[in-house]
């Protein structure tokens, strides 16, 4: 009741807000030769989000003009841009006469360039695309709190967000799209699933983003979702210095008591100082075996090596989150050709406290665990762009974008609990630190005809991914769950075994390494066929080749066989239970379990080519013909546990047609039908034999080198209408059938869960897509409110179903389930009210997800079925103030899930398809997030 009442409060003090007295522009577009006007072109007042196309007459009207100074600009495609000054008055209609002049250079570039900020833009491009896409602006981006692109892509239509990192298009796991920076394709920053970490990428960094959902040859065809395109900052028309800080809050961290361990001195800048590597004389892992299974001189001196880095403390005040970007641009004539250069810094320092509730239970609904875990962490991101443009002659420009982010994932995680399989209570931890790297150079290059019939468009791009995980480590302490009479009932033991494992008082080390070469062609040629001349012949070619390792080093303490062993060494606290003087006989020694499985090498490499037509068949029908080869080769080396050889060497070769249909029903709407061949194929880690213990899962995940690529048919249609500049109203129907997809599926032990990958025979997924953004003066048919003139409301639904036929896997009693990750219905809308002229945007968003299968059940060894896991719905509601102050700073106030709505995970076992607290569903993970909330200053000097 009091979040309701606090909403109508704020609804009502929108409402209320004084409006000023508004004007208008008028006038009409034309050939400045021919004296003809031109329908559709683009007129907008810069700096807002008013705008409209002109009609079939080339006639214009913005309405609701808020007095003041604007630049009115107009643009069409081959046609130079207009910018003009305009003064509009209240209570006046301005007449402002525009004549455009036909442009012989890349007139469509620069028009791009000018409005890919704005919200106008991105609606420009859905409309123009020969594809089905959607996407968000910067300016939109701004009108939210979100502060890493995942934040952003959750906006869009058809799309949520797994883990607060992983992106589901369509209800398809992240494992089916594919991200591009500027064009030329991403590695996976993730070692166990073929993703990217969007919460790596600063949302300030961005121009705009986009999504392509339907295939066509100039694209790569390994998709089903989407194809994720991340558009950093282009060059400046003004030059300019931006400095932006913000700090906040959470409702369930911010100045709380919070535990930590200590870490290195370069923590607080994401960067790995190496404070935990490895020790430099450590023996290499064959030695380290042969050390340790020694004479016990050598024994216990090579378990000195490792230092004691087991401490942790109590902290007082956990620190507010820091948000701190500087950018600046500027852009250098020189004769007739002009030099732009454009640099950011972003850096961000978060804290965060959660709380988790994890269980399991067998399938007779026996608990086999109640853990309670509060887990500490420190996500800190530092990233910096600097491109540079070179434009020279007539449509030519050369340019350079280059990309640098580190950033470090620091966590520590108490829990405290009841290990009813083994009987016995539980209070361990876990301490580790994962370092990212990311670094992307590509050099790109656009060169235009002098009449524009030819166009060539080439880059090359080089990317790094390093990632490091040091010296992460597990501890537990258990004591006896039913008496026995001993010390072990009121007393926590530390559980050292006879025989070490890294899932108890066990030390993990990891590096993977992906360096990923790319570079690609398009050539497009104007031709005329059919009594039509807007017709585009296009080929080009495309390399991609990754290369990544992987190595891994495993230990573990252990207790002497012998009766020579201290007993009362085990309840010494954990900063002092292995130091160096109890690396003895009477106390602990350590042991090197790494495996052959625990490292792997592999590359792969992709060669494409493709032809397409754009081919105008009459004024208002476009068709979109081609298709594109692909040749992909993957090689990986690695071994079994036990020391076999595995390689993996496959070579597949797949021809990927598509066709695309546009119908322009008039100058405002179109109808679009979309019919293509894509594939999906596994991850180097999903072949490897490499198994990880998830400390906060309690489970281990492991590859299947028997896995083969997913086929995939998709149909698409789409009707969308366009009212105006920033108004769009499109509904999309989506069809895909999948030929062996590959799904993430729970293997249940006697004693470890073993998450598993596998190829399930076939699937399908089917759905539609509403999507919408509209002034509320366009909907005044329906509320003729003046008082709302100045709102605009914007949404996307979605509505998914997906089937996945397993009646032929052996031991899986259910025949059809749907698709691992795939929502059956995504919610993103919103309000935004602004006033122009006193400098005030208010927007209120919402998002809901329905509820998704988490993880895949099966018949576990003993032939007992473990049921599936399923993600419950969860409501997220975020409001931003904003105001402009001085001449150009702005104040910014964020409410980030006001509703904090807890996150439930659990097992359906009364099949009613929702989760009750009441009911015999059972809760696997439970956990709340708390509400953020943050205020900033920023100022364009």
């Amino acid at each position: 009741m009091t979040q309701r009442l606090f909403l109508l409060s704020i609804c009502l003090f929108i409402s209320y807000l004084v409006q000023a007295q508004m004007g208008a522009v008028q006038g009409k577009v034309s050939d400045k030769a021919a004296k003809t006007p031109i329908p559709e072109a683009a007129v907008q007042l810069i700096g807002t989000d008013l705008g409209i196309y002109t009609d079939a007459e080339g006639n214009f009207l913005l309405e609701n003009v808020p007095p003041g100074t604007y630049k009115l600009l107009t643009t069409f495609v081959s046609y130079k841009e207009d910018t003009t000054e305009i003064v509009v008055k209240a209570g006046e209609t301005l007449t402002k006469e525009v004549a455009l002049s036909l442009s012989f250079t890349n007139t469509v570039t620069i028009v791009g360039t000018v409005q890919k900020q704005s919200s106008g833009a991105i609606i420009l491009a859905q409309k123009q695309a020969v594809t089905i896409m959607t996407g968000i602006s910067l300016d939109e981006i701004k009108k939210t709190p979100d502060r890493n692109t995942s934040d952003v892509l959750k906006r869009l239509s058809g799309v949520s967000v797994q883990d607060n990192k992983f992106v589901v298009i369509r209800g398809l796991s992240d494992r089916y799209n594919a991200v591009t920076l500027n064009g030329l394709p991403l590695s996976s920053t993730e070692p166990d699933r073929r993703a990217f970490s969007f919460d790596l990428f600063p949302a300030s960094l961005l121009d705009n983003l986009t999504i392509n959902k339907t295939a066509v040859p100039n694209i790569t065809g390994e998709f089903a979702g989407g194809v994720i395109n991340l558009n950093t900052k282009e060059i400046p028309e003004e030059p300019f210095v931006s400095l932006s800080v913000s700090g906040g809050g959470n409702s369930q961290s911010t100045f709380k008591n919070y535990l930590f361990y200590k870490g290195g001195k370069w923590d607080n800048l994401g960067i790995n100082d190496n404070t935990r590597n490895l020790p430099a004389n450590l023996p290499s892992t064959d030695s380290m075996k042969i050390l340790l299974s020694g004479s016990a001189e050598s024994r216990y001196i090579t378990s000195r090596i490792l230092p004691n880095t087991w401490g942790f403390s109590s902290y007082k005040n956990m620190l507010p989150t820091q948000n701190y970007q500087l950018s600046a641009g500027k852009e250098f004539k020189i004769g007739e050709h002009s030099l732009g250069v454009i640099g950011a810094l972003n850096y961000s320092n978060q804290w965060r406290t959660t709380q988790f509730v994890r269980q399991d239970f067998d399938i007779d609904t026996t608990r086999r665990f109640y853990y309670s875990d509060q887990q500490y962490r420190q996500n800190v991101n530092l990233g910096g762009i600097a491109n540079v443009a070179w434009k020279f002659g007539k449509g030519n420009k050369i340019y350079t974008n280059n990309l640098v982010t580190a950033s470090g994932d620091d966590r520590f995680v108490e829990r405290n609990g009841v290990d009813y399989a083994n009987e016995r209570y539980e209070k361990s931890n876990l301490a580790f630190y994962t370092a990212y790297a990311l670094r992307t150079h590509q050099l790109l290059g656009e060169h235009t005809s002098k009449t524009g019939g030819l166009k060539i468009k080439w880059g090359t791009g080089y990317n790094v991914v390093n990632r490091v995980t040091p010296d992460m480590r597990r501890m537990f302490y258990i004591k006896n769950l039913v008496p026995q009479g001993d010390k072990n009932d009121s007393v926590f033991k530390a559980f050292v075994p006879y025989f070490a494992t890294p899932s108890y008082s066990g030390r993990f080390y990891s590096v993977q390494k992906e360096v990923a070469i790319s570079g690609n062609l398009d050539i497009s040629l104007d031709y005329k066929f059919l009594k039509q001349v807007e017709n585009k012949f296009r080929f080009g070619a495309a390399v991609q080749q990754k290369h990544k390792s992987f190595d891994a080093r495993v230990f573990g303490y252990r207790i002497p066989n012998a009766g020579t062993h201290n007993n009362d060494l085990e309840y010494l606290p954990q900063d002092s239970i292995f130091a160096p003087s109890n690396m003895s006989k009477q106390g602990f020694s350590l042991q090197e379990i790494t495996s052959k499985s625990d490292s792997y090498t592999a590359f792969g490499n992709t060669y494409s080519g493709y032809v397409m037509a754009e081919q105008k068949v009459t004024k208002h029908f476009r068709a979109i013909l081609g298709a594109r080869l692909e040749s992909y080769r993957q090689v990986l080396n690695s071994q079994t546990f036990g020391g076999d050889t595995i390689r993996v060497d496959t070579t597949i070769t797949n021809i990927l047609p598509s066709v695309n249909l546009v119908y322009a029903l008039n100058e405002k709407s179109n109808l679009r039908l979309s019919a293509s061949q894509t594939v999906s194929r596994p991850i180097f880690r999903e072949l490897s034999p490499f198994a990880f213990f998830d400390f906060e899962l309690n489970a281990a995940i492991q590859g299947n080198d028997t896995l083969t690529s997913t086929k995939i048919t998709n149909v698409d249609a789409r009707y969308e209408w366009f009212p105006g500049l920033n108004q769009l109203f499109a509904v999309t129907l989506f069809y895909k059938d999948f030929q062996k997809p590959i799904e993430q599926i729970t293997d249940k032990g006697s004693t470890t869960t073993l998450y598993t990958f596998i190829n399930t025979p076939k699937a399908t997924a089917y759905g539609a897509e509403l999507e919408f953004r509209a002034k509320w003066t366009s909907l005044r048919y329906l509320v003729d409110w003046k008082q709302w003139e100045n709102f605009s409301i914007y949404g996307n639904l979605a509505y998914i179903q997906s089937r996945v036929d397993q009646s032929n896997i052996p031991g899986i009693s259910q025949k059809y389930r749907p698709m691992q990750g795939q929502s059956p219905y995504i919610i993103n809308t919103g309000i935004n009210y602004t006033n122009l002229e006193k400098g005030t945007s208010v927007t209120l968003s919402f998002n809901r997800i329905g509820r998704r299968l988490w993880s895949v059940g099966t018949t576990g060894a003993a032939g007992n079925r473990y049921l599936e896991i399923w993600e419950a719905p969860r409501s997220v509601l975020d409001i931003q103030f904003s105001q402009k102050v001085f001449k150009n700073g702005e104040i910014k106030l964020n409410i980030a899930d006001l509703l904090n709505q807890r996150l439930n995970f659990y097992q359906d076992v009364d099949e009613n398809g929702r989760y009750s607290q009441n009911s015999t569903d059972k809760l696997i993970i439970g956990t709340t997030f708390g509400w953020n909330s943050s205020l900033g200053f920023s100022y364009k000097f």
